[in-house]
């Protein structure tokens, strides 16, 4: 049996900080931290680390550092491993955050990958993080410029990228376009989508083979607000609809939706308000790197209690993952509770009246 990734292959992930890996959900304390600081890209591409990886999974090994993969093919999904490889590309791709500007206080994120969280994190948790601007370094950035003619895959994520209409980011499309790449080449942005991106912009992607963007959806309505603070859900929704409608050829447009435990209890609230806004169904994104806000943290009895609501709902990839929810993590259960609890009083709010039917099941499991 092989597991091939090509993640492991063809891809590179470059973090907000600047640590290169083979994808943005391999499991970061059972991969070593290769920094683009100090490692080129052809330097990180020969790295033991990545060859060690990449002879495992031909091997057929499961290597623990990919459980998140191994855990969505084992509940019957399709994972970004098998989607990556599905898609057959022959050159390289690479993902990049240039830098962790951002204007959103997620529940789920954290000060690394924005900087509205640097505040709020050093006042709960008494640490110190700042901005992170790698992309600056001229030898750094012309490093990655030179990768550009061999790439037919580029993922600008955040931070927000829609917020750097800065020199990099422009230089970075310009090249793809003027060394021929962005012909044969898929443009991948993944936006929190606050900000509608400028005609220039605009005008630059329509100069590439294919445009994917992806809208990062965690709620709807007020528990839109709560789990992505600093969003406005009227300002969200225009957006979306502005892209949904555009007419460019070459653009496809999706939602990422995180499932955590701020979101599972009312997934198909939100796939139904998809579906009704003829969008696409959402690619269901298990968290990962936050083990307290996975779902598996809530008592048995309301995990149950949100199975049976899947197995009976009418969208299908709801009804394939209801294994997910025999995972038990509910030893991190108190974990949620005090750092949930910290965040509402830091910004004044309230899980209890924004998930009342949550609370309310948790509450009586408790019973």
């Amino acid at each position: 049996m092989n597991n091939r990734c090509s993640h492991v292959t063809h891809g590179l992930d470059i973090s907000p900080g600047g640590h290169m890996k083979p994808c943005c959900i391999i499991d970061s304390n059972k991969f070593p931290k290769i920094s683009i600081r100090n490692h080129t890209i052809e330097q990180y591409r020969k790295h033991p680390a990545v060859l060690d990886l990449n002879k495992r999974l031909e091997a057929g090994e499961r290597p623990s550092a990919c459980d998140t993969c191994w855990k969505t093919e084992d509940a019957n999904l399709p994972s970004q491993r098998q989607i990556e490889n599905a898609r057959h590309y022959a050159g390289t791709r690479i993902s990049l955050a240039i830098g962790n500007i951002c204007n959103y206080r997620c529940r789920i994120c954290g000060p690394d990958s924005s900087t509205r969280l640097i505040k709020e994190w050093k006042t709960i948790f008494g640490e110190e993080q700042g901005i992170q601007d790698w992309y600056k370094d001229i030898k750094i950035w012309n490093n990655l410029l030179d990768n550009v003619p061999n790439l037919n895959y580029l993922q600008i994520v955040g931070g927000e990228p829609f917020l750097l209409e800065i020199d990099q980011h422009i230089e970075l499309l310009e090249k793809c376009i003027s060394s021929g790449a962005a012909q044969n080449m898929v443009l991948h942005y993944i936006t929190n989508g606050s900000v509608r991106p400028t005609e220039k912009l605009l005008s630059l992607m329509d100069q590439f083979k294919s445009i994917d963007m992806t809208f990062s959806m965690d709620g709807i309505e007020e528990q839109f607000e709560y789990n992505r603070k600093g969003g406005n859900w009227q300002t969200f929704q225009s957006n979306l609809f502005f892209m949904r409608d555009r007419n460019a050829p070459n653009q496809v447009n999706s939602i990422n939706l995180t499932v955590s435990v701020f979101t599972v209890f009312y997934l198909e609230k939100i796939l139904t308000w998809c579906k009704q806004n003829n969008l696409q169904q959402p690619f269901l994104n298990k968290i990962v790197g936050q083990p307290h806000y996975n779902i598996g943290v809530l008592p048995k009895q309301v995990r149950q209690t949100i199975k049976q609501k899947w197995n009976r709902s009418s969208h299908f990839n709801l009804r394939k993952a209801t294994s997910w929810l025999d995972e038990d993590n509910s030893d991190l259960f108190l974990k949620f509770k005090n750092i949930t609890r910290a965040h509402d009083q830091y910004r004044r709010e309230s899980f209890a009246d924004t998930f009342p039917e949550l609370h309310q099941a948790i509450q009586q499991s408790a019973s």
